[in-house]
C-alpha cells in the first residue's frame, strides 16, 4: 500500500541520524520533501486491454519502486473486473500483468477471462429519457358527415334517406384535456342527438399515471368483462410512454476470447452489429414482438472463428417485466344504453379494481374486485413462462349477491411447439356467478319468473392451431403455405350454444402470386357453413387485383376485384371495384380523395335490382 508523506519524511530522519557522529548536524543536508513527493506519480493514461485500446483514460498511481495502482471504481469502468473500493494493487492480481508506455502515455494491461467485467448492451430505452411534455393551450373539433340513399325497387324514389353527423371536440393545456364527443342522425323525418362519451383526463409521463373524471371504461383482464363507467379512474397508463417496453425481452450472454464483431439477429433480421473486446457479453433489452421469435447472437473475431448462441423466446403482453405493476381503479356509476341514450346511468355507486405485478420475468400475478350494486366479486390468477414454448395463465373468481353466489375458473394458454403455434382458452362459470356488467344491466328477460339482465355466459372454449407447411413441390420458390385452423364455443346462461369451426390454407408463388383458401361451419340456434377460394396478384405497389369464389348457405358467387391502396399524404387518392355473379349480381365501387383540409370518399352499390349510395366527409378544424 502507498505510503503517506509523514511516514517517509520521519524514515528519512531516522536514516540520516544513524550515519553516526562523523558528520556534524549542519553538514547534513535536511530532507527535501517536494522530492519525496516526486516519489509516486499521478497518471491518466489511455487503457489497453490485451492488445485492445479501450478508447477509454484512467486514473493510475505510479509507486517509486514502479508499482501500478487503479480505483476498484476505475478499472470496472474501463472494463477489468474487480471488487470493493480503494486502491488495488495491479501487480497483486494472478492473472494480470499492467506495463506503463512512458512514450505513448498508455496502460497496456494483459489480463485473464475471468478478470475481464462483462461488457453489458442494454437496448431497451432509457426509464427517464422521456421528459416533461409540453402542456401549450389547444383545441380540436374532429368531424365525420355522412349521406346515404339509395332505390330498393322501381316504385321507390331515388333520393337521399339518411343523414349524420358525429362530432368529437378536444381542449387541453396545462389543466389537462376536457373532450366531448356527439352523434347527431335523420332518418326520413325523425332526427336525434345522442351524447357519446364527456371526460377530463389528465396524465404523468413520468410515473406514467392516468386520471379521468366523467365517462370511462373500467380495467380488467381476459376473464371480467369491463363496462362503462361514470366517475373517477386512476390508472397505470403506457401509452404515455412509448419507449417503455412492458413485456419480458430475451437476454443472451456469451464470451468472446479474443476482440470481434458481435452481431445480434431476431428471426433472420439484423438488428446490432459492433465491436467488442475479450471476456463475457450480456444483451438485455431487445425489444421483443409479439409471438414466438428466434433470437441468435453471433461473435466473429480476427481469425475468421466464429461463436452463435441461438434463443427462442415467446413475447406475450399477458407477462410483464419484472417489478413493473399495471394497476386501474374506478369509482362511481354504471353506464348503460351508450349510443342509444346520452345519460342513463344506474343509481348504484359501484367500485373496480384491478393489478397486475411482474414477479419475475417469467412470472406475473394479477387480482380484480368489484363491489357495488348489492355484489361483492374477487379474483386473481397468475401467467408463467414455460421456457422458450410458450405461456400458461390460469384465473378463479367467486361472486356473491343479496340472494345466490357462485365461482369462475379460466385457463389461456400460448404456445410453440415442434413447429405447431397454438392457442386456447377455456372458461366456466357457474349459475350463481355475477359480475356488474350483469347487476347494473337493465333486466330483459324472465328466468325462474324472474328479470334477468345480461348474465355472464357460462362456458367459453377457443383453440386455435397453425404452422407452415413444409412441401418441397410448393416451396421451390417464396414462403412455405400456412394453415392454420380455429375452434369457438359459446354457451350462454339460457343453455344455448354455438359452436363455430373454421380453417384457412394461404401460400405465396414467387412474389406475384398469392392463393388462398378458407371455410367456416357453424352450429348453433342456426346452422351455415362457407367458403371461400382466391387469388390475388400485385399490380404494383399500390395497387392489387384478385378474383375468387364464395359459396355460403347453398349459394355459389364468383367475383372479379381490382384496388388501389390510400395512404396517409396529401393529394392521394385510392379505389376499389368488385364485380359478382351467380346467386348474387352486382357491382360494387369505392373511391377516396384525401386533401390538405378533408377527406372525402364515396361509395356505389348495385345487387339484385337494388341501388345504394354513400358520401362521406371527414376531418378536422385545430387551433393550436
Amino acid at each position: 500500500m502507498r505510503r503517506s508523506r509523514a511516514t517517509e519524511a520521519v524514515a528519512l530522519s531516522l536514516a540520516f541520524a544513524a550515519l553516526g557522529t562523523s558528520a556534524s548536524a549542519q553538514d547534513l543536508p535536511l530532507p527535501d520533501l517536494k522530492a519525496v513527493e516526486t516519489m509516486r506519480e499521478d497518471l491518466q493514461l489511455e487503457v489497453w486491454i490485451n492488445g485492445r485500446n479501450t478508447g477509454l483514460v484512467a486514473a493510475v498511481a505510479r509507486e517509486a519502486d514502479g508499482r501500478l495502482e487503479m480505483r476498484a471504481d476505475e478499472m470496472r469502468a474501463v472494463g477489468l473486473s474487480a471488487g470493493g473500493v480503494g486502491l488495488v494493487d495491479l501487480s497483486a492480481l494472478r492473472g494480470l500483468s499492467a506495463a506503463y508506455d512512458d512514450v505513448g502515455q498508455r496502460l497496456m494491461v494483459n489480463a485473464d477471462i475471468d478478470l475481464l467485467a462483462v461488457q453489458r448492451f442494454n437496448l431497451a430505452a432509457n426509464r427517464d429519457a422521456a421528459g416533461a411534455p409540453r402542456q401549450d393551450l389547444g383545441a380540436v373539433l374532429n368531424y365525420v358527415f355522412s349521406a346515404d340513399g339509395g332505390q330498393v325497387d322501381d316504385n321507390d324514389d331515388l333520393g337521399v334517406q339518411s343523414l349524420g353527423l358525429a362530432l368529437d371536440g378536444r381542449v387541453f393545456g396545462r389543466f389537462g384535456t376536457l373532450s366531448s364527443s356527439v352523434a347527431a342522425s335523420r332518418v326520413g323525418d325523425t332526427g336525434r342527438i345522442v351524447r357519446l362519451d364527456t371526460t377530463w383526463s389528465w396524465f404523468e409521463p413520468r410515473r406514467m399515471m392516468g386520471l379521468k373524471a366523467g365517462d370511462y371504461i373500467n380495467g380488467g383482464f381476459a376473464w371480467t368483462r369491463p363496462i362503462r363507467m361514470a366517475g373517477f379512474q386512476l390508472r397505470r397508463d403506457f401509452a404515455t410512454r412509448p419507449d417503455i417496453v412492458t413485456m419480458p425481452s430475451p437476454r443472451l450472454a456469451t464470451t468472446a476470447a479474443a476482440p470481434s464483431t458481435l452481431e445480434l439477429y431476431v428471426n433472420d433480421t439484423r438488428i446490432l452489429s459492433r465491436p467488442v473486446g475479450a471476456g463475457p457479453i450480456e444483451i438485455d433489452g431487445l425489444p421483443p414482438g409479439q409471438g414466438y421469435s428466434d433470437v441468435r447472437l453471433v461473435l466473429n473475431d480476427a481469425a475468421g472463428r466464429q461463436v452463435a448462441v441461438s434463443a427462442p423466446f415467446f413475447a406475450t403482453p399477458l407477462l410483464l417485466r419484472k417489478g413493473l405493476a399495471d394497476f386501474s381503479a374506478e369509482a362511481g356509476f354504471a353506464r348503460r344504453g351508450f349510443g342509444v341514450e346520452s345519460g342513463d346511468y344506474a343509481g348504484s355507486p359501484i367500485a373496480s379494481a384491478s393489478l397486475r405485478y411482474g414477479v419475475l420475468d417469467a412470472l406475473t400475478v394479477e387480482g380484480h374486485v368489484e363491489a357495488g350494486a348489492g355484489l361483492i366479486q374477487g379474483g386473481g390468477g397468475l401467467t408463467a413462462q414455460v421456457g422458450g414454448l410458450g405461456v400458461v395463465s390460469g384465473s378463479f373468481a367467486a361472486s356473491r349477491t343479496d340472494d345466490q353466489s357462485g365461482a369462475l375458473a379460466a385457463v389461456v394458454f400460448d404456445s410453440r411447439f415442434a413447429g405447431f403455434y397454438l392457442s386456447g382458452m377455456s372458461m366456466r362459470a357457474s349459475a350463481g356467478y355475477r359480475d356488474l356488467a350483469a347487476v347494473t344491466s337493465r333486466p330483459s328477460f324472465y328466468r325462474n319468473w324472474k328479470m334477468g339482465g345480461d348474465e355472464p355466459p357460462r362456458a367459453i372454449d377457443q383453440f386455435t392451431v397453425s404452422t407452415p407447411l413444409r412441401l418441397a413441390l410448393l416451396m421451390r420458390k417464396g414462403e412455405a403455405p400456412v394453415a392454420s385452423a380455429s375452434y369457438s364455443a359459446q354457451t350462454a346462461a339460457a343453455g344455448l350454444r354455438r359452436q363455430v369451426w373454421s380453417g384457412s390454407l394461404r401460400h405465396t408463388f414467387g412474389e406475384r402470386l398469392t392463393a388462398y383458401l378458407t371455410g367456416y361451419v357453424s352450429r348453433g340456434e342456426q346452422r351455415d357453413t362457407g367458403a371461400f377460394l382466391g387469388l390475388s396478384v400485385p399490380l404494383g405497389s399500390r395497387s392489387s387485383s384478385s378474383a375468387g369464389v364464395q359459396v355460403q348457405g347453398g349459394d355459389t358467387t364468383a367475383f372479379v376485384e381490382a384496388s388501389r391502396a390510400e395512404t396517409q399524404a396529401d393529394g392521394t387518392y385510392g379505389w376499389r371495384a368488385r364485380i359478382e355473379q351467380g346467386a348474387h349480381q352486382g357491382f360494387e365501387g369505392q373511391a377516396a380523395y384525401r386533401g390538405r383540409n378533408a377527406r372525402v370518399s364515396a361509395a356505389a352499390q348495385y345487387a339484385d335490382g337494388a341501388v345504394r349510395g354513400q358520401l362521406q366527409v371527414d376531418g378536422a378544424v385545430a387551433w393550436l
